[in-house]
């Protein structure tokens, strides 16, 4: 018994030491090659990236990844280049930070900088970190996950303090490109003051997915939110549980278009002002694939356009923008807006639904008839506040100037207003919209 748990032992330890010499054969494409294929379009065409070095060993190998960015090419006056050393440790045992895990590599990223001196740009700066780690970690089913943990980093000068404390965050890459990527960031404490301002924020989550990080448009959502963000000057404020949703998911039953929502609010606010709680819930839906897509590449042109000539570059701008609101103008899209406010020691809700038929016959921005748009577009506008507060705010007067066109019910101020077939009813009472426009 006891030679056939020798042989076992000795059999684990010959395939752990000669393993690592096999997974090394493949470790470049397993690590640098996949990270650098993964890169979505928008990195790739923002950046310069390439791998300089590789060095193979039998249980571990480094490479280098070099970044240009033109931005900091400019702004060093020299280039200016983000060298990352990759310290590749080869599976199927990992010994990580985060204990042991099984995988094909696990690599300790160092990140350093040439062509840009600290002390150039900021003579009397300070940057010092504590416990920091940047690290990619590659599964045996090709799964990258790319993380950063940093205990503290803390960046100062005479007139300037920055400091975030217990930064955590990963990124996880499917092998195919078309399925979901995750990542999410977390820290604890951030504090930022120059004497005229400060900040401080505490709990900070982030998160988000994309399902398919080689489109320029995919379905993804995100998440950050936020316990407390509070500054003392200039403003003396306290913010409580703010937090924003963003979702981009198909239209149900259609490929052809998108419903895109987003969500911002804050659960509670304390300062001199009288707003006290804020919500506001937008939802866009049946919007056009392709029109997002030509959106991004609106905002991508702008964002890369040219300084050497500003006449091609915004004429080739106004191009685009043009098509972009050409397209707006022909697709059919809903919009919903939902505004919650805590105000003047009530609670307030506003909401505006605009749906639009579009124009599929448009030929051109010049050809925009605005009178068939009044007529084809509809639009619903509703209001619904505390009485007793409004009457001890600003708007007491505006209240008691409409009254007419408002409902008063239970200690409620309401308002109803929709345009539809070129009729205005507001509260019930239809006119037509000749009587206030020339269609």
């Amino acid at each position: 018994m006891k030679r056939k748990l020798l042989i076992i032992i000795a059999i684990l330890t010959v395939a752990l030491l000669v393993i690592p010499n096999f997974v090394g054969g493949g470790i470049q494409s397993a690590t640098v090659d996949s990270l650098l294929e993964r890169m979505s379009a928008e990195t790739r065409a923002a950046l310069d990236i390439e791998q300089t070095q590789f060095e193979r060993g039998w249980f571990s190998s480094q490479a280098r990844i070099e970044v240009r960015l033109d931005e900091l090419d400019e702004l060093a006056g020299e280039p200016v280049t983000v060298l990352l050393d990759l310290d590749i440790r080869h599976g199927p045992l990992l010994f990580t930070p985060q204990g042991l895990r099984l995988g094909t590599a696990y690599a300790y990223i160092a990140p350093s900088v040439n062509g840009l001196a600290m002390e150039n740009l900021a003579p009397d700066a300070a940057v010092e970190t504590l416990e920091s780690l940047l690290y990619l970690y590659a599964g045996f089913d090709s799964t990258l996950e790319l993380g950063i943990n940093v205990d503290q980093l803390v960046a100062s000068s005479p007139e300037f303090r920055f400091s975030v404390a217990d930064i955590r965050g990963t990124s996880l890459i499917l092998p195919d490109l078309s399925s979901a990527a995750e990542a999410e960031f977390t820290t604890t404490t951030l504090t930022a003051t120059n004497g005229q301002f400060d900040l401080a924020m505490q709990n900070l989550l982030a998160s988000g997915s994309r399902s398919d990080v080689s489109r320029p448009v995919s379905l993804g959502e995100s998440t950050i939110f936020i316990s407390q963000l509070s500054s003392s000057a200039p403003l003396p404020l306290t913010l409580h549980s703010l937090r924003a949703d963003y979702r981009l998911s198909d239209s149900p039953g259609k490929t052809t278009t998108m419903d895109f929502s987003q969500n911002f609010s804050v659960g509670s606010i304390d300062w001199d002002m009288p707003i006290t709680s804020f919500d506001w819930q937008l939802q866009v839906s049946q919007l056009s694939r392709q029109l997002l897509e030509s959106y991004l590449q609106l905002a991508q042109e702008a964002s890369q356009a040219p300084t050497d000539d500003p006449a091609q570059s915004g004429a080739s701008l106004n191009y685009l923008s043009q098509g972009f609101i050409l397209g707006l103008a022909r697709e059919a899209f809903q919009l919903d807006n939902t505004l919650q406010l805590g105000a003047f020691d009530g609670t307030h809700s506003l909401t505006l639904d605009i749906n639009w038929p579009g124009l599929p016959d448009l030929a051109s921005i010049e050809a925009f008839d605005p009178g068939a748009a009044l007529n084809a577009v509809a639009i619903t506008l509703t209001f619904d506040g505390d009485q007793a507060a409004l009457m001890n705010s600003p708007f007491a007067q505006t209240v008691i100037d409409y009254q007419a066109m408002l409902e008063v019910d239970a200690g409620r101020v309401k308002a109803f207003v929709s345009l539809a077939n070129g009729e205005l009813n507001i509260n019930g009472d239809i006119l037509p919209l000749e009587q206030f426009v020339n269609l």
